[in-house]
């Protein structure tokens, strides 16, 4: 199909993730410089459509965080679970101790006092935690999950409620599970 006979939505469409990603890596960026972190989200040039870009994405989140004042993946050997999604545009950070939700154009909410609800040998993971900004739960289960705008599939699901959103998405495994 070529760009002239493409549906008017379909290139509408592109337009419009491109810029989300685009504003994505700008709002992290200018956030973790003013509270003092870095690495709060994945750089815009690390999702790609391109079907091996799922191991190089792997790859580059793996390898460790992402260099000072970058907006880069996490090091995921510091996280229990790493979960993100599309629409609106969220990513959340078990630690050991608390949780971290990260979503498009606002600060990073930090939930304490970490609890694991999960019942071992069921494949899903409960966590419940609570903050200034209120409760949140976490729940991740072990079953394939496709993130379609970056075409990857995860071995996780997610679905995260702060009060009355519920937020679903994709997870990897940190290093401290």
């Amino acid at each position: 199909m070529s760009i002239e006979s493409a549906p008017y939505w379909l290139g509408r469409g592109v337009v419009l993730a491109a810029l989300a990603l685009y504003l994505l890596g700008c709002s992290s960026e200018a956030g973790s410089q003013a509270s003092g972190e870095t690495g709060s989200v994945p750089a815009a040039d690390t999702i790609s459509t391109d079907p091996d870009a799922a191991d190089r994405t792997e790859t580059v989140a793996s390898e460790g965080s992402a260099p000072e004042g970058s907006a880069g993946p996490p090091d995921l050997q510091e996280l229990v679970f790493y979960a993100q999604g599309n629409e609106p545009f969220w990513n959340l950070r078990v630690h050991a101790d608390r949780i971290q939700l990260l979503r498009m154009g606002e600060d990073p909410v930090d939930f304490g006092s970490l609890e694991d609800a999960s019942e071992p040998g069921t494949g899903t993971w409960v966590y419940l935690a609570s903050g200034a900004a209120g409760e949140i739960q976490a729940i991740i289960e072990q079953r394939p999950c496709a993130d379609t705008m970056a075409d990857v599939t995860y071995e996780y699901s997610a679905s995260v409620t702060i009060g009355e959103q519920t937020l679903d998405g994709c997870a990897r495994s940190g290093g401290i599970r």
